[in-house]
């Protein structure tokens, strides 16, 4: 994938932001402390470069996925993908709900930011 933000969401904790690349790998720092052997991450990708000011390496995304990783094992499953306008650029939850906000990034026309409504691990606009 091109250049995506995701971040982490455990039970009962605050979501841990980061970025990454397609080099970098979706493992949390440590497995073990975590009170569930699953987390799921969200990821947001870039879905249309012709309307980018720049031009990432790698083929587009799906938009904004929900990634489940077994802690125990690393095994990734693809959850579900969320078409949430071109170009999720940004997401960030909020601090006391289960709400997602994504903005979306482009050149012709202006982005918008999308709030998305989280359960169990599962986004829908």
């Amino acid at each position: 994938l091109n250049h995506s933000y995701f971040f982490m969401l455990t039970p009962h904790s605050t979501p841990q932001f980061s970025t990454m690349t397609s080099s970098d790998h979706l493992m949390p720092s440590s497995p073990s402390s975590h009170t569930s052997s699953h987390v799921t991450f969200m990821v947001s990708s870039y879905t249309d470069a012709a309307i980018l000011a720049h031009t990432p390496k790698g083929e587009m995304g799906r938009g904004l996925s929900s990634i489940l990783i077994d802690a125990a094992t690393g095994k990734l499953q693809l959850k579900s993908a969320l078409d949430v306008g071109p170009n999720p650029a940004f997401v960030v939850k909020h601090p006391h709900k289960n709400v997602l906000y994504a903005s979306t990034e482009r050149i012709d026309a202006d982005g918008d930011v999308v709030a998305i409504a989280m359960e169990n691990g599962d986004a829908s606009k």
